[in-house]
């Protein structure tokens, strides 16, 4: 039986001692001649074997099991790579666990900062005795969302109103596969904090954090367009549709016309626009892992416009922070406050 076997499910007693017999045996057999010639020899140096090893087992038993701050997900909240974008069946996020017994802290991005580390963790420092006893809410607008963040897990970067420090990164829990189309860039959110912990990695010792869940959600701002459309708004003043449009988030819906060879972490994914102006899209390679796109594939992101570019004479329109949509635009049960009239 092999280790990753045992990560997932886990060994009964009487399996974790067949597994040590077997390792003490083969000690002796032709396949370690070392063990032959005086490794393992003594009966001592079987038994301190075999309380290590045994020791090991069950560190790696434990190692994927975690305190989290709130309900488990469940597995209609696993991410379905192949989803189709019609789909309608996608469960809501996961509501955020009610406060604990010991009340709410509200704190700024700005406060936040101070307390976490670049990688979204609570500095173990920071965790008093008191403050693990409570939630903590923070607002904000959406700045960036990352379908794949921190550990894995979709990620806001969010900007309380007033701070003057840069935005803070939290990983979600209880996210399901539809969270690029229900949260969008500009969007208004509250999250809780609950008291858990995490693994730096998975053989280290569990430290004190705060997981982060969606507790409330305004209207998601950003519309929804067809990649044809907005090009063509670039026809009649491409420098002012440029300028007013930058860096502002949208949902463009669109046929693929080539995928791009990875270069440093990202993909270009090129759209077809009206007439020889195409759209860009910059995306991390990840998030396209297993959509296989390709030329003619039907495709929804969400983007941040960035510029109007001239590559060897010919323009195109460039986004960055692409995240693709696998789920029915609009999400069901979300309020849009700009849904194009669908065609």
């Amino acid at each position: 039986m092999r280790l990753g076997t045992v990560i997932r499910h886990g060994l009964s007693k009487e399996s974790i001692h067949s597994m040590l017999s077997g390792l003490l045996e083969s000690g002796h057999s032709k396949r370690w001649p070392k063990c032959r010639d005086g490794f393992l020899s003594s009966p001592m140096q079987q038994i301190f074997f075999g309380f290590a090893t045994f020791s090991f087992l069950l560190s790696a038993v434990g190692c994927h099991k975690a305190d989290v701050g709130g309900p488990p997900q469940t597995s209609q909240q696993t991410t379905d790579k192949n989803a189709s974008t019609s789909d309608t069946s996608i469960p809501a996020a996961v509501t955020a666990p009610g406060p604990p017994a010991g009340g709410v802290i509200v704190m700024s991005t700005d406060e936040l900062t101070e307390k976490m580390d670049f990688m979204g963790h609570f500095k173990p420092t920071e965790i008093t005795d008191d403050l693990a006893k409570k939630a903590i809410e923070v607002s904000g607008k959406i700045e960036r969302i990352e379908s794949k963040g921190l550990n894995g897990k979709p990620s806001f970067h969010i900007l309380s109103e007033g701070s003057k420090k840069i935005s803070i990164s939290c990983a979600l829990e209880g996210q399901s596969p539809d969270f690029p189309a229900r949260y969008g860039i500009g969007q208004t959110v509250t999250l809780r904090g609950m008291p858990g912990t995490y693994k730096q990695f998975d053989f280290s010792d569990p430290e004190p954090d705060f997981l982060w869940w969606v507790a409330e959600a305004g209207s998601n701002p950003v519309p929804i367009v067809k990649a044809d459309d907005f090009a063509k708004d670039f026809k009649t003043d491409p420098t002012g549709t440029s300028e007013k449009l930058f860096f502002h988030a949208f949902y463009i819906v669109g046929e693929v016309v080539e995928v791009g060879e990875p270069s440093s972490d990202h993909v270009d994914v090129i759209l077809k626009g009206q007439d020889d102006l195409n759209l860009r899209l910059a995306t991390d390679e990840r998030l396209i892992e297993g959509l296989n796109l390709k030329p003619g594939s039907k495709v929804q992101f969400q983007v941040q416009y960035r510029a109007l570019e001239d590559v060897g004479g010919r323009k195109q329109l460039y986004f960055v922070n692409c995240v693709p949509v696998t789920t029915s635009l609009p999400a069901p049960g979300v309020v849009y406050d700009s849904v194009p009239p669908k065609p």
